[in-house]
């Protein structure tokens, strides 16, 4: 084969080690074998071969196969641009070969059991990378607070690699970040200020499961898409900026939150999102009623705080909810307004201070409940018949 460009033989059943024969085709510039059960050596793969002497291969995506250990002579892939290894069973450490590859723009080597320590120095001449993809390993990663990258990242993705205790201030130069996931990496303490900058350009961003701690500051911030942010698990205070409010989702959970107002209220002047989960914060008193402009929203869960007072009656006007958890508050009244939301699959209001009898507009208009609570708290009388309407709960 003198003259093959592209070999596409991924989502197949081919097993067995790669022949090293392939890196005697010459001409070859991308090699697809994902989705397939090769085993092996990837070390075999990399070193049985001439590889014509450096001949141009491209593009090389080896993902989810069965290979083990990594190579620690990538460089023979020197005119590489994407390499992508993920969901493999490599193991060891990443060789410092890899900051050779010059012309990499994509490198993934995620959900493997790779281990061992990150520098600089694996990064060195990789000016080109945009995306950095190490999730589900062991890896950690040493870098001086003093470096500078070499490249501008698009996707960085290495949740569950000890990146901490301290925030990577390398990210500072980072300014064309579209997704940004460091959940669960062992940072803590105070999140710099022009962290909160770069969300302007990116749709998805993930810090969630570390410990970060303080109020994030109210600045006067215009994205430029609507992200997703998930800020889960950590020890985040205070107010909810209205910043936030130009988001499609914000998962919030399990912070220490305590005022929901200027999201609430900075969401007049936005398109409005979609899920907001803010459950096992401190939000206390209770909610303004100012939820009629949210009618994009399709999830609200509230639960785990020390809110009070009335449900508000604009939640009502929220006919595209669907899961709608209030529990463990201290709320009195459930609003007839709730009538409205005829798309609701799961309503939970348990654990309240709701009272009276049950209103049978819970059967007639809420027909397409699946889960429905109201346990603990101080209904009374009877069941109202029109709960028979329920037919999916």
């Amino acid at each position: 084969m003198n003259s093959l460009e592209i070999l596409d033989l991924s989502y197949n059943k081919l097993q067995g080690e790669i022949r090293t024969s392939l890196g005697n085709i010459c001409t070859l510039n991308a090699l697809y074998l994902s989705h397939n059960n090769f085993s092996g050596e990837l070390s075999s793969f990399t070193q049985n071969t001439s590889w014509c002497n450096g001949h141009p291969l491209r593009l090389l995506y080896l993902s989810d196969n069965q290979i083990k250990g990594m190579s620690s002579n990538l460089h023979v892939f020197s005119f590489l641009e994407y390499l992508d290894l993920s969901n493999n069973q490599l193991k060891g450490e990443i060789p410092e070969s890899v900051g050779l590859l010059s012309q990499l723009n994509d490198l993934c080597l995620h959900g493997n059991n790779l281990g061992g320590v990150i520098t600089e120095s694996h990064f060195k001449n990789l000016s080109n990378l945009k995306t950095l993809s190490l999730f589900g390993n062991s890896l950690t990663l040493r870098i001086s607070t003093r470096w500078i990258a070499p490249f501008q990242l698009q996707n960085l993705e290495m949740a569950s690699c000890m990146v901490g205790p301290s925030f990577p201030n390398w990210l500072h130069n980072q300014h064309k970040s579209d997704t940004l996931n460091i959940s669960n990496c062992g940072l803590s303490g105070f999140i710099p200020e022009w962290f909160w900058s770069l969300i302007r350009n990116m749709t998805f961003m993930d810090i969630s499961h570390n410990n970060f701690v303080g109020e994030i500051p109210k600045l006067p911030l215009k994205f430029n898409y609507m992200p997703l942010i998930i800020l889960t698990s950590n020890n985040f205070e205070d107010a909810v900026p209205s910043f936030f409010s130009q988001a499609s989702t914000l998962y919030l959970l399990g912070n220490k939150f305590s005022n929901l107002v200027p999201l609430l209220y900075g969401q007049i002047e936005n398109e409005g999102f979609d899920i907001l989960d803010i459950s096992n914060n401190r939000l206390g008193g209770t909610l303004p009623d100012c939820w009629s402009h949210l009618n994009s929203l399709e999830l609200v869960n509230l639960s785990n705080n020390n809110l009070s007072g009335e449900i508000p009656t604009s939640i009502g006007q929220l006919v595209n909810l669907e899961p709608l958890v209030l529990r463990n508050n201290s709320f009195g009244e459930l609003p007839s307004s709730l009538a409205n939301c005829s798309h609701l699959l799961l309503l939970d209001v348990s654990e309240n201070k709701l009272s009276g009898s049950i209103p049978s507009w819970v059967g007639e208009n809420l027909g397409q409940l699946q889960v429905l609570s109201l346990r603990m708290n101080t209904f009374y009388g009877s069941l109202p018949l029109q709960l028979h309407h329920l037919a999916h709960i």
